[in-house]
């Protein structure tokens, strides 16, 4: 899974690249919530509406409704950071519920107003490590659950 993602987010990030090579760069979300402090959706309406932006919706239209830290990823990290962080991200999903019935959750799945992900990066690491270290006989299971409405 974790191959896979890379050589996905690998792909992804070549075309863009190639696709906006002409372009000035884009801007960091970041510094569209440093504009707007008091105003997070004016901040993310402007930075989704980068041409730079519009072109990776043609690109990956399969996954054009891309959550937007991979977004605000893709245009502030090089590309071996941005496909080290698909690789992390490959496995562990949002919440971990260990055998010893300790869950652990990924800060951005509650709140996804940090833009440099730092509490999830914490939460990556420890789900990347918990998971290496689990012996093979272990089951292990993703749930993928969306709630309606």
């Amino acid at each position: 899974m974790r191959t896979h993602r890379a050589a996905q987010a690998s792909r992804l990030h070549h075309a863009w690249k190639n696709a906006t090579a002409t372009l000035p760069p884009a801007v960091p979300l970041s510094s569209f919530h440093q504009r707007h402090p008091q105003d997070p959706g004016r901040a993310l309406q402007e930075f989704r509406a980068q041409p730079q932006l519009q072109v990776l919706t043609d690109l990956d239209a399969p996954r054009s409704h891309r959550r937007k830290a991979e977004t605000a990823a893709l245009v502030a990290l090089d590309h071996d950071a941005f496909v080290e962080r698909a690789r992390q991200r490959a496995v562990p999903g949002d919440l971990l519920l260990t055998v010893d019935g300790t869950l652990h959750i990924n800060p951005s799945f509650i709140n996804a107003d940090d833009d440099a992900e730092t509490g999830s990066t914490r939460y990556l690491d420890l789900a990347n490590r918990y998971l290496d270290e689990l012996p093979p006989d272990h089951l292990v299971f993703s749930l993928d659950v969306r709630l309606a409405g």
